[in-house]
């Protein structure tokens, strides 16, 4: 019997190795025989590349999605062909006016991606590029692609997939959709959506094309797929260094925005309080302030006492920035972003002199006998010639 079981271990073991013999073998022959000079289909790789290279002169679009076609495919044979053809492709995808030509070269890029990954892979920016594409068609092939692979782990989750986040407020309603759904499957995958989620901001503010209130949508709607306590609690400290990156008011006030979406607990309330020092400077902005001031309302309204007890304790640490009256009332309000000056301060001087001028000039002219007419004359124009110092006064005032 055990010589019996060694006979049938050895077998196996022989025709496991004859197996990888055999898979050696043909993948050398793919490698340097199929698409190589010398063999039959490689004698036609160069009328290929010659068409796609020259699409001014083969321009039209039956031919140059048949020839790119033709080339993906050869370029799935070999890795020697498809290094040396990875910038071609690229350069039409971006030049390209046919859409279909764009949408065949991301579907047969997602292959080598599969079969050649260590080469794909660098260019894997440029395909997120084409989630801008001014097409719809493209740009929902481009995300259908780009969302399968990663799903699939076939493309690590980069910075990047803050272009597939934008696509939340597209305005293809199918786009939106999809862009929903990815994320929602994507949360669903150990801490994936966790761990970019900082990044995400980043490159959202970082983009100049998308508008405030879009990247509130987007950030609202990712922070509401993270819904462990212990991934809130960190995002707090991730979020509160940023603002020691920035000066920029936008910035300010979206960071100060995402902190107001977590869901917070004791430990996440013990965390803002302890990244005090990070955002104290930017309370003076009013619309961090307010942030603020939600997360302290919110904190208020718990049932726990603990969480009222450190939101308290907020409330302190944020009108501690602001100065105080001997009454303990807060005398210092947050800033808004700077304004332009409006026209009509820059006519208050003349406004307020022209009739202390004329009452100079009533004076000297007048020689009434009259006293006490006079008297008066002269405290009208006193009264005329102060009235503005008095309104600057309670003014200041009140801001004390």
């Amino acid at each position: 019997a055990d010589d019996s079981t060694a006979a049938g271990d050895e077998s196996t073991l022989e025709g496991a190795q004859a197996d990888d013999t055999d898979a050696e073998f043909i993948l050398n022959v793919l490698e340097n025989n199929t698409v190589s000079k010398t063999s039959g289909l490689g004698k036609l790789a160069p009328i290929i590349v010659r068409v796609c290279q020259q699409s001014d002169v083969y321009d039209d679009e039956r031919v140059q999605g048949t020839a790119i076609i033709a080339l993906l495919r050869y370029m799935a044979v070999s890795s020697k062909f498809c290094q040396q053809h990875m910038q071609l492709v690229f350069t039409i995808l971006e030049r390209t006016k046919y859409p279909i030509v764009k949408s065949n070269i991301m579907i047969h890029c997602s292959d080598l991606l599969e079969r050649f990954p260590n080469i794909v892979e660098p260019w894997t920016p440029r395909m997120y590029e084409r989630l801008s594409d001014p097409c719809v068609d493209v740009r929902v092939s481009t995300f259908f692609i780009l969302a399968n692979l990663i799903l699939r782990d076939m493309l690590r989750v980069q910075g990047h997939i803050s272009e597939m986040a934008r696509c939340i407020v597209d305005e293809e309603e199918q786009l939106r959709d999809m862009s929903k759904t990815f994320f929602i499957q994507l949360s669903h995958k150990a801490n994936n959506l966790y761990n970019i989620l900082p990044d995400i901001f980043s490159h959202l503010c970082d983009n100049e094309n998308l508008d405030e209130a879009n990247l509130k949508h987007i950030m609202k709607f990712l922070f509401g797929l993270i819904d462990k306590n212990k991934q809130m609690e960190n995002l707090v400290e991730r979020f509160c260094p940023k603002f020691r990156l920035t000066d920029d008011n936008r910035k300010c006030r979206n960071i100060a925005y995402c902190l107001s979406l977590i869901q917070y607990n004791e430990k996440g309330l013990r965390n803002l309080i302890e990244g005090f020092g990070f955002y104290k400077n930017a309370l003076l902005n009013e619309d961090v302030y307010s942030a603020f001031q939600q997360i302290v309302a919110t904190g208020n309204r718990s049932t726990k006492n603990e969480i009222k007890a450190l939101a308290t304790e907020l409330e302190q640490k944020i009108s501690s920035v602001f100065d105080v009256d001997e009454n303990g009332q807060q005398v210092g309000t947050p800033n808004r972003p700077p304004r332009p000056a409006q026209p009509k301060s820059a006519f208050k001087k003349p406004k307020g002199k022209a009739p202390l001028k004329r009452a100079k000039k009533k004076k000297v002219a007048s020689d009434s006998d009259d006293s006490d007419s006079e008297g008066k004359e002269n405290v009208r124009q006193t009264r005329r010639a102060r009235a503005p110092p008095r309104v600057i006064r309670d003014e200041d005032s009140d801001s004390d």
